[in-house]
């Protein structure tokens, strides 16, 4: 009798662990499949990125495992408080309180089981799939074979395990817990919470004055730190700031699901009373009321989400921009090393060629940090002739033209233009040993990686200044050949160039009462002079090396936290539609007496379809704009930074809860009415 009653009672709540039972296919899917492609061979013949692949892909699964935690808990406690009234029925027949544990940690199991199978069958086909657009991403050409992991198969047991143990001792401990007594205290807290007091209602407009204020400390971001940067340093400014916004944020969220929605939706208008509205703002203000606690770690969660994924969008943008900076054209490389392969260049390929003229002086420009002082020290500086440099621009069109003032005037080329202009301040100053030059203008260097030269500041100089200014000059030659030749150039490179730091030299230079002496001269001689400055040059740089390199690893960053972040919104939306359902069988008494009193079934549709709107709409939108003004915080700090992609998940965002919006309406429609 007892048995037959515990199955009834699951068949009866049989749809609502079906919701349940997907996501977490789902899970089991995407940590199965990341793990398979932890251990799939492709990796093993990709030495120089499979520490990252594997490091990234356990960061991923580390991540996907907390969000199934949070899910499976969440569910869970809902899918147990949605079946009180069996608890107090098997309580009745005499059950006692671990004996009813078992029964709802024995169908945990079941429905794990079943996750676990149908999970594992899904990753095996579609892990291959997976594994196909992470090469896309990291843009390697491998072969993708079907591969069958039975450590992964192992490891997403064991962790399914440990989450389903946590489950059940949660379980334990809502149904050890539980109180006869607690449906009569629900119905005495609706009545309870349909008034504020003073004070709540306070709160309810500090809630919105918060979020306000934190949205527009947000838009003057920069303004507020460059007001405190003088107090805290650099560093503390933008971390207090950051944190400040994030607090704000944080608690005018749950200040606004926990009275300002409250408030909302108890105030009284003339339209209140039309369509069954009054209805359903009684039922939404329980709602909020009940979840808001949820509602709120949802829409901060949500928000960080898209958040941490347009700073990762962010980073792979500057990366990928990099690599024009790093590389602008498909080969430098070291004057000598040129002439030892151009014979063979002539042979094999057809190319553009340019020689760069560079000249080592010593000399100090001051680097001011805004709050963490003034960084005066003497160090080799790079000079390129205004002539090679327009010449060059023909084969490196990012290059900014350039015209300048004076015999005096310069132009500095710095990679840190693009990221950090608006916090770092170079002096106009720049003291040669035997002359003084001013900076007109900065601009983004676009003349290689500087690795290919000595110094991190390069100047554009008059041809005479150049010619004049007494320094160690070196040559690198400029290649560009067509798209197509490119893997023939670098094949040529491999055979005939090996990597390596060339031509050192040693500046001993010296600051003292605003006059700069010393020499920069020829060899390493760091060892004997402690104090002098020792620097090397590499003697190439390759586009496509450059390209993948940074391809790869960009790629894979993107790709991890694209199929978390994913992996999340689907969750939670998941978990708020198991929470609206969580109590539909009590519901059905209500619908059923609106329909005895001759309410219109349009009517009640719409009571249905506003009840889920003011459940699921909320953390969505809320969570996008903390996200959004997040993003332009980011924005203000990297401004050449791309966030196309975390605005394209704002869609996704929208239109996976609006999927599920409608599955639930639909759902619950067809079970109330």
């Amino acid at each position: 009798m007892l048995i037959r009653l515990a199955w009834k009672s699951f068949k009866k709540q049989a749809r609502g662990y079906l919701l349940f039972f997907f996501s977490m296919v789902f899970a089991v899917m995407v940590f199965y499949s990341f793990a398979t492609m932890t251990n799939e061979q492709l990796l093993q013949r990709s030495a120089d990125t499979t520490r990252n692949v594997i490091s990234m892909l356990a960061l991923g699964n580390m991540m996907i495992v907390f969000i199934l935690i949070f899910f499976m808990l969440s569910a869970s406690r809902f899918l147990i408080e949605n079946r009180r009234e069996d608890i107090a029925i098997f309580h009745l027949y005499g059950l006692k309180y671990y004996q009813i544990c078992l029964l709802f940690i024995f169908e945990l199991l079941f429905i794990g089981l079943l996750s676990f199978i149908s999970g594992i069958l899904l990753g095996i086909l579609f892990s291959r799939l997976f594994s196909m657009v992470l090469l896309k991403a990291m843009d390697l050409s491998l072969q993708v074979k079907f591969f069958f992991s039975t450590s992964a198969v192992t490891g997403t047991g064991l962790v399914l395990l440990v989450m389903l143990g946590l489950v059940s001792f949660q379980t334990f401990w809502l149904v050890s817990s539980y109180k006869l007594s607690a449906k009569r205290k629900e119905k005495e807290s609706r009545r309870r919470i349909s008034q504020l007091a003073g004070w709540q209602k306070g709160l309810a407009v500090l809630g919105v004055v918060l979020l306000l204020i934190g949205w527009s400390s947000a838009v003057f971001y920069l303004s507020i730190v460059r007001a405190l940067i003088e107090r805290a340093g650099f560093i503390g400014a933008n971390f207090y700031t950051m944190i400040g916004i994030f607090s704000m944020c944080v608690v005018g969220t749950y200040l606004f699901y926990g009275f300002t929605l409250r408030w909302y939706y108890g105030r009284k208008t003339k339209s209140g009373y039309q369509n069954l509205r009054l209805l359903s703002r009684s039922d939404s203000l329980f709602r909020s009321y009940r979840e808001r606690n949820f509602l709120g770690s949802v829409t901060i969660l949500l928000g960080l989400a898209l958040t941490f994924l347009g700073a990762t969008a962010a980073m792979v943008s500057i990366q990928m921009n990099g690599v024009t900076e790093q590389a602008p054209v498909s080969l430098m490389m070291d004057h000598e090393a040129f002439e030892k392969i151009q014979p063979t260049l002539d042979q094999e390929v057809n190319y553009e060629h340019q020689t760069l003229t560079f000249k080592t002086v010593g000399g100090l420009q001051q680097l001011e940090f805004p709050g963490e002082g003034v960084e005066e020290r003497p160090e080799p500086i790079d000079l390129i002739a205004l002539s090679t440099y327009q010449r060059f621009r023909k084969l490196s069109p990012n290059l900014a033209p350039v015209s300048l003032n004076s015999p005096t005037s310069a132009v500095m080329l710095t990679p840190f233009q693009t990221v950090f202009k608006d916090y770092w301040h170079y002096s106009r100053d720049v003291h040669l040993v035997d002359r003084d030059l001013t900076v007109q203008q900065l601009e983004t260097n676009y003349l290689g990686d500087s690795t290919l030269r000595y110094a991190r500041n390069l100047l554009v100089v008059t041809d005479d200044t150049f010619e004049n200014t007494q320094g160690i000059t070196y040559q690198i030659d400029a290649i560009e050949v067509a798209d197509q030749q490119e893997d023939i150039l670098n094949q040529l490179v491999a055979k005939n160039v090996e990597a390596d730091w060339i031509a050192p030299i040693t500046a001993d230079l010296n600051w003292r009462n605003q006059q700069l002496t010393g020499e920069v001269f020829e060899g390493d001689f760091g060892k004997e002079n402690p104090d002098t400055y020792t620097s090397y040059r590499s003697n190439y740089t390759s586009y496509q090396e450059a390209y993948r390199a940074n391809r790869s690893s960009s790629g894979l960053s993107l790709f991890v936290f694209t199929f978390v972040v994913m992996t999340f919104i689907i969750i939670t939306a998941s978990t708020v539609s198991l929470r609206q359902l969580s109590d539909t069988s009590e519901q059905k008494e209500r619908y059923r007496l609106l329909n005895r009193l001759g309410i219109p079934q349009k009517s009640l549709e719409q009571l249905v379809y506003r009840e889920n709107q003011m459940l699921f709409f909320p953390p969505v939108l809320l969570g996008m704009i903390h996200s959004f003004f997040a993003i332009y915080v980011l924005s203000q700090v990297v401004e050449s930074a791309n966030y196309w992609f975390v605005y394209l998940f704002f869609g996704i965002l929208f239109i996976v809860y609006s999927i599920f919006f409608y599955l639930t309406y639909r759902y619950q429609k067809k079970l109330l009415l």
